[in-house]
Formats: structure tokens, C-alpha cells, sequence
């Protein structure tokens, strides 16, 4: 599913972030199950990194679109979501 979380990146800030898990099957990846949060307002590197990751909020079942287009716009519905819900302008 896709849920509102907040992330605790290795310097103590903390961030709001839209966060998928499960198979990802609009890309159809053979990942496996992955959980893949996308951080709002935050750009950098963290691959290798530690972080930690309150779920706080259930937006959605996971699903599969017929376009990336429509993948990325849905991404972004959850985004202003999460906003709301954390109140981040």
C-alpha cells in the first residue's frame, strides 16, 4: 500500500514522505517487495544510509496504472495528502 510517513534522515532532520510497499506493479521491476518512500522537500543522496520511518497514515492500496503519467500524477495526489495531513505548506 502507499502511506503518509514521516522519515528521520541520519543528520536528525525529519521529513514528510509518500511511501510505497509492495511490488510495484506499474513498473514491473522483478524487485520483489520494496519499500520505497519518496521525501517531500528534500533532494541528496541516501543510498547506503540508515534512516528510520514512522508509518502514520494509510492513503492506499497499491495498484497498478496503465501509464506512467498516470502513476506520477496519482504520486502526487498523495503528496498533497500527506501535506494536509502534516499540515506542510
Amino acid at each position: 500500500g502507499v502511506y503518509a510517513t514521516k522519515v528521520h534522515l541520519p543528520d536528525g532532520t525529519v521529513k514528510a514522505a509518500v511511501t510505497n510497499v509492495g511490488l510495484r506493479p506499474t513498473v514491473e521491476d522483478d524487485l520483489g517487495l520494496v519499500v520505497e518512500p519518496w521525501i517531500l522537500d528534500f533532494s541528496g543522496d541516501l543510498y547506503g544510509r540508515t534512516i528510520r520511518m514512522e508509518f502514520r497514515a494509510r492513503l492506499r492500496p497499491e495498484r497498478r496504472f496503465e501509464s506512467l503519467d498516470d502513476l506520477k500524477a496519482e504520486i502526487l495526489r498523495n503528496a498533497e495528502q500527506t501535506r494536509s495531513l502534516f499540515s506542510i505548506k
